[in-house]
């Protein structure tokens, strides 16, 4: 996290590029129309907003800003480009049809996406093959690790192909556990100070991962460190324990303590913000999309087959709290105790011909805007299992529980990464669990709209998984 923060900089600076490439276009494209400068009093400047407002969403949801180690390649970063560019496009001629009051030159509309379609390549590939790589070269941190035993092996596996750090060496008082490091043993711990003042100009950074409890040691090589302005940092010992899971740091009256598993939705303003959206998107979603669904697809589900219209079923909410889950029913009725503990399957004689429709195009969720309305749900969040699955997967996955964290929701950041339907596979739910304990840690408002976004794509071009 720190790594990914430290070069959080190049997602503001290559949006920073792709403002300077739209809006350079398009007053390019605007004087070899007119033969002009582009003026502020035209019409053509609410146009050069809606453009720029239009392009950010889509990249923003499009993922062309998020930057992660190691760095994705041109080619894989090309392909985002194209996507989003054609997003772009018909959300920019959809606001062309919708604003016919305006008359846009179609010349000019010509100059501007082709031309936005070059640049924003060439920037793309300035940016992954010169500018990215430069700047990591420059900024890469050269580090000395203290302590070469099973931790610091750890440490330097991890960060040996990261472009962030290049590691110097290990000290160890232990010199027979260095056989790992290609060379790269130092000396002794008791050495750090000679070291240090022999190579000062080349160290930036000094990570300790000798034991905690060499308290009186740590001490002298954070004050050695300090001195000559090179900063620390300290690997617990307790590695089993951290490694496992996402840890914050974070302090109570000044004592240092150790958060695992930070539930950004546990803050109140986040909870409040979610909230209120839940309550708005939910409410405009009733009110208008459900009950023409309601009525349309509660007389085929009730010619298609005697029963009601829609389906309960207990499921597990936050924090473990159960609650009934609506679904449009989209199978024959039968006993409860065969169809709350049997899951569907793509050929599964129960379902009906208007009951397939609705799993594979997920419109059979659309009740549970009435859960989220009750507060039971949430737009986005982990999706709800049969009890039957919780108490299955809670004592195979060690990890399964930390998913109540969040309200379960009509959709979630595992379905759009397609981690949906039948789970039989013990090694499918866990990537599913993986997938839903990130987006609890991960959780922003913005990542809820791209996945908001992400379902509605899945939804009209089909997903495979849906049955």
């Amino acid at each position: 996290m720190l790594l990914k923060e430290r070069y959080k900089f190049l997602s503001y600076l290559r949006a920073g590029i792709d403002f300077i490439v739209i809006n350079s276009v398009f007053f390019i494209a605007y004087y070899l129309r007119f033969n002009q400068l582009f003026s502020s009093q035209s019409q053509y400047l609410i146009l050069l907003i809606v453009s720029n407002l239009i392009y950010l969403i889509c990249a923003i949801i499009g993922g062309i800003y998020d930057f992660n180690l190691p760095v994705n390649n041109a080619e894989t970063r090309l392909r985002k480009i194209l996507k989003i560019y054609s997003v772009f496009i018909a959300l920019y001629f959809m606001f062309i049809v919708l604003t016919r009051a305006y008359h846009y030159s179609r010349i000019f509309h010509f100059y501007f996406l082709f031309g936005l379609l070059i640049l924003l390549g060439l920037a793309e590939i300035t940016f992954s093959l010169i500018i990215t790589p430069y700047l990591l070269r420059k900024l890469k941190k050269n580090v000395i690790l203290l302590g070469a035993g099973l931790l610091g092996k750890i440490i330097y596996e991890k960060l040996k192909n990261l472009p962030g750090y290049n590691i110097i060496g290990f000290l160890d008082d232990d010199e027979s556990k260095a056989t790992y490091l290609n060379g790269k043993y130092l000396g002794k711990l008791q050495d750090f100070e000679t070291i240090i003042s022999q190579k000062r100009k080349e160290i930036d950074e000094t990570i300790i991962t000798v034991p905690l409890e060499n308290e009186k040691l740590i001490q002298e090589i954070i004050n050695i460190a300090e001195r000559n302005f090179i900063s620390v940092k300290i690997v617990p010992s307790y590695h089993k324990i951290f490694l496992a899971r996402k840890t914050v740091l974070t302090q109570i009256d000044g004592v240092p303590v150790v958060s695992f598993r930070p539930e950004k939705l546990s803050y109140p303003h986040n909870k409040i913000l979610k909230r209120i959206f839940d309550i708005i998107f939910s409410i405009i979603v009733l009110l208008t999309i459900f009950p023409i669904f309601y009525v349309i697809f509660g007389i085929l589900i009730k010619l298609s087959s005697p029963g009601p219209v829609l389906f309960k079923q207990k499921r597990t909410g936050y924090k473990g709290k159960p609650f009934i889950c609506y679904k449009f029913r989209t199978m024959k009725v039968t006993d409860p105790e065969i169809s709350d503990k049997l899951q569907a399957t793509p050929d599964d004689p129960r379902k009906t011909k208007i009951g397939n429709f609705l799993r594979k195009t997920n419109l059979d969720e659309f009740p549970q805007f009435i859960n989220v309305l009750r507060g039971e749900m949430s737009v986005v969040g982990p999706r709800p299992h049969p009890v039957y699955l919780d108490e299955k997967y809670q004592d195979i996955i060690s990890e399964y529980n930390a998913r109540f964290f969040a309200k379960p929701g009509i959709t979630g950041w595992a379905q759009v990464n397609g981690y949906r339907g039948e789970t039989r596979n013990p090694e499918l739910m866990r990537k599913r669990v993986e997938h839903d304990i990130w987006y609890i840690e991960n959780w922003s408002f913005w990542l809820d709209i791209k996945i908001i976004f992400l379902t509605i794509l899945r939804m009209i071009k089909g997903d495979p998984n849906a049955y």
